[in-house]
C-alpha cells in the first residue's frame, strides 16, 4: 500500500545487504522529467501506470539489486512476469491507520480501507512472502534479508 514503508525498508535492506537499490518511482521521475504528482495531475493514473510498466520491464533483466515498486504496480498483472524474472517479491504490510499519506496522489484523500480491499487479492497473487512492517524499517529489512538468505 502507499505509505507502507517500501522505500524506507528498501533503503535499510540496501544498507544491510550491500545491494544496489532501484526505486521505480525515482526511475519514472528520471525518465519522464516530471514529479509523480505532476504525472498524476497532468496525465492521470493510466499514463503513470504505462510509464511504471516500462520501467519495470526495463529493470527485469537486472540481478543483484533491490527493486522497490509503488503499491499500484500490482494493478498491471503484466508486471508480475518481469518482477519474478530474477527475484522474489516481498509484500510490505502495515496497519492501514499507520500508512503515510503525504506526497502520495492516490492516498491523500482516499479511503485507505477501500483501496486496500481493491488491491488485497492482487497483492496475494503477486507476493512470494509477506513482511509485516510493524516495528522499525530496519527490523522489516532484517526479516526480508533473513528470509531471502534462507532460500540459498
Amino acid at each position: 500500500m502507499p505509505g507502507s514503508g517500501k522505500s524506507t525498508v528498501g533503503l535499510e535492506l540496501a544498507k544491510l545487504s550491500g545491494l544496489n537499490l532501484i526505486d521505480t518511482d525515482e526511475e519514472i521521475v528520471k525518465t519522464s522529467g516530471l514529479a509523480i504528482t505532476e504525472i498524476f495531475n497532468n496525465f492521470g493514473e493510466k499514463y503513470f501506470r504505462e510509464l511504471e510498466h516500462e520501467v519495470i520491464k526495463n529493470l527485469s533483466g537486472r540481478t543483484g539489486c533491490i527493486i522497490v515498486t509503488g503499491g499500484g504496480a500490482v494493478k498491471d498483472f503484466n508486471n508480475y512476469k518481469y518482477l519474478k524474472l530474477n527475484g522474489k517479491i516481498y509484500h510490505i504490510e502495515r496497519d492501514i491507520n499507520l500508512l503515510a499519506r503525504e506526497g502520495r496522489p492516490l492516498s491523500l484523500n482516499a479511503d485507505m480501507n477501500k483501496l486496500y480491499q481493491e488491491r488485497a487479492d492482487l497483492y496475494k497473487r503477486f507476493r512470494d512472502t509477506i513482511i509485516y512492517n510493524d516495528g522499525t524499517p530496519l527490523e522489516a529489512a532484517q526479516k526480508i534479508w533473513e528470509d531471502f538468505n534462507n532460500l540459498n
